[in-house]
């Protein structure tokens, strides 16, 4: 059973999956912006789904992510000034990994995570316990799992001292 109470209304949070290690970022090194190409009429449908809940959603850690993938990210990482990652092995793939809110989407930002051409602005991300699942893309309900309300994974999962090595690919 989904180890989440069910807010008063009754509500479902809407999820969203990202791929690893991104998600790891935005819930342990203070990644605020996720990079979404996604045109207006697209991004305004999408973003409607979080009136309900405020911007609330559900984050889901997204099945797929090869070595070379995980490496790349974890380098561009390194660069926005991330000094711990987690292990490829290790990293959780295939379900809701955390929580957060959605404060708006923006076509430029002064961080280094922004890359464009769009991007959520997400804040108050909070670890939760793998709850295995699909996922889908953009938002979606996970049918059956109510609101979350439980509080804060007590710590991040392991995490290597030193960046991984990124091939050279030149």
């Amino acid at each position: 059973m989904f180890p989440y109470e069910a807010d008063a209304a009754g509500r479902r949070w809407p999820a969203l999956s990202i791929r690893a290690p991104w998600w790891w970022f935005i819930l342990y090194a203070d990644k605020r912006h996720e990079n979404r190409d996604w045109p207006h009429w697209y991004r305004d449908r999408e973003m409607a789904k979080l009136r309900a809940t405020k911007g609330a959603f559900l984050i889901h850690a997204a099945k797929g992510c090869t070595q070379t993938e995980f490496d790349e990210a974890c380098g561009f990482a390194a660069d926005c000034g991330v000094t711990r990652f987690p292990e490829f092995a290790s990293i959780a793939r295939g379900g809701i990994v955390g929580r957060g809110v959605i404060t708006g989407f923006v076509e430029a930002a002064d961080s280094p995570w922004f890359v464009g051409p769009g991007a959520l602005v997400i804040a108050e991300p909070i670890p939760l316990p793998l709850l295995p699942c699909r996922g889908a893309l953009g938002f979606f309900q996970l049918p059956g799992y109510p609101f979350p309300g439980s509080g804060p994974v007590s710590s991040p999962p392991p995490c290597a001292i030193s960046p991984p090595r990124i091939p050279d690919y030149s």
